[in-house]
């Protein structure tokens, strides 16, 4: 009997003791509480300025998509061969 005294006081000791698991359980979930409402309060703010649209670089690349010429390059949309 003495044996498996013994070998439960091994087991037992080389366990994490319930108490001691739901802490860091606990902790674990604030956590990632804190980090999921940090996110939510960042996706609320603009990803881009007032007035993007109007930059020199936005506006090129519309003309450039506009531009019949360019447009109608090889490659720019699939190729309607019913016409």
């Amino acid at each position: 009997m003495a044996l498996f005294s013994y070998i439960r006081d091994k087991i037992e000791k080389a366990m994490e003791s319930p108490e001691e698991r739901d802490r860091k359980w606990e902790e674990h979930l604030r956590g990632v509480q804190a980090a999921a409402a940090q996110a939510k309060a960042n996706m609320t703010h603009p990803t881009k300025a007032w007035g993007f649209w109007r930059d020199g670089k936005h506006l090129g690349k519309y003309e450039q998509n506009a531009d019949p010429a360019v447009s109608k390059l090889p490659g720019r949309r699939a190729v309607n061969l019913a016409e």
